[in-house]
């Protein structure tokens, strides 16, 4: 097992979760399909999200509703100015 994002290959920080592999290193997942990151964009908040994690990381959406032009313009210069 190896995760895609960070390159860990430590069983002790690696779990297999059925279709991913979670690694708690960097809380990516991995695909166990194509081998590559489990993530997705965000609706929100447009930053790349993983797809089984409850909520988004970066904007703490823990649904899958688009936000409104007004409402990403908001989200993105607060989180642009955290560094996301």
């Amino acid at each position: 097992m190896r995760c895609a994002n960070c390159g860990n290959e430590d069983p002790e920080t690696l779990w297999d979760e059925g279709e991913t592999i979670y690694c708690s290193s960097c809380t990516h997942r991995t695909r166990k399909t194509d081998y590559e990151d489990d993530s997705v964009q965000c609706p929100y908040c447009h930053r790349m999200r993983d797809k089984s994690a409850m909520y988004c990381r970066h904007c703490n959406a823990s649904d899958w509703n688009p936000s409104t032009p007004s409402e990403f313009e908001e989200i993105d210069n607060i989180l642009n100015g955290i560094g996301y």
